[in-house]
């Protein structure tokens, strides 16, 4: 009875079974979405007679942060799904901007509408009127003015464009002290070494960070022997910003990352060998399904699967950020 309430629901939202795909694992995708869709009716579960215009955002159109979770949970817990994680499904969520959030509360968004090529893609839009799902996100095919940029925070340019802005207002200073217990971003090794390593790059324009996490800072510096270097700002590396950077140094050394696209009838499976910045990390995720059986670790955020519709918009994504692209 449950398959074949989820094939149903794949038909409604669209999620074909791809080319040589299980069962198995088609379902989980189909899961995984529906569950996403029920979190995201949870927001719009507030007691109308509670909203008032002149109210706070905790009193108005809000619902505690734990009746989303719960109600993922429960979705899954119906259909014995142990690799769900409600929670950070609702974060993923958030970061993304499809819920609200302040104070343990959280709002549905204003609609924003963002795509190209006849494909738009849904931030905001009611669960309920959902007709294609990819991940967890809503998509349609009809055209849209709007680019994905501005609907999704996405950054408008090309990687290097945006890190030539960043060194054009870099005030440099001389090193005074030099720092024992710091370590280096990786740009010259392979990602499998891991993003910072203990020795220094031979040459060029560097990052280095101390190691001391309470009281860590960051500097960006013109080589290893360089007495010249700037502290950068916080916020420009927290929450993985710092890979933007790191990025854009890659390619800038000819040692760029590198994305395999394998395409089959309705679906592309995307492997990632190093993170995308938070914001386009995010947006992928939002509209993909992981290949892995744990969503969250470092292989399920590198390994997806998104519907075949949305792959030239995710290409343009990568060609922007300097991935080199294989298509199989």
């Amino acid at each position: 009875m449950k398959e074949q309430m989820l094939k149903e629901i794949a038909l409604e939202l669209n999620i074909p079974c791809g080319d040589n795909e299980d069962s198995a694992h088609w379902h989980s995708r189909v899961l995984y979405s529906l569950i996403g869709l029920q979190m995201l009716s949870a927001i719009y579960d507030y007691e109308e007679d509670n909203v008032s215009n002149e109210a706070s955002f905790e009193q108005t159109r809000t619902v505690s942060m734990q009746h989303v979770i719960r109600r993922g949970e429960k979705m899954a817990a119906i259909f014995a799904a142990t690799n769900i994680n409600a929670e950070k499904m609702q974060k993923l969520y958030i970061d993304g901007g499809f819920m609200l959030h302040k104070n343990n509360r959280l709002a549905a968004s204003p609609l924003a509408i963002g795509g190209t090529n006849g494909i738009s893609l849904y931030r905001g839009l009611p669960p309920w009127k959902a007709t294609n799902v990819s991940g967890l996100g809503m998509w349609d095919k009809n055209n849209c003015t709007t680019g994905i940029e501005s609907a999704f925070g996405v950054e408008k340019r090309s990687c290097l464009d945006w890190f030539d802005s960043l060194i054009s207002r870099i005030h440099w200073n001389a090193i005074a002290t030099e720092h024992t217990d710091i370590e280096f971003l990786n740009i010259s090794e392979p990602p499998t070494y891991g993003y910072w390593l203990q020795r220094p790059p031979t040459n060029g324009v560097i990052i280095s960070r101390t190691k001391n996490v309470g009281e860590r800072q960051y500097y960006i510096r013109r080589s290893k022997d360089s007495p010249y270097a700037s502290v950068l700002p916080k916020h420009l590396m927290s929450y993985g910003e710092y890979r933007r950077i790191a990025i854009a140094l890659r390619v800038r050394a000819g040692n760029g990352p590198t994305v395999k696209i394998v395409k089959n009838t309705n679906m592309a499976n995307i492997l990632l060998d190093y993170l995308l910045p938070p914001a386009e990390q995010t947006f992928f995720e939002l509209y993909s399904w992981s290949v892995c059986e744990n969503c969250f670790d470092i292989e399920g955020r590198l390994a997806r699967t998104i519907s075949l519709e949305l792959l030239d918009i995710y290409k343009s994504i990568f060609a922007r950020l300097g991935f080199g692209v294989q298509e199989v």
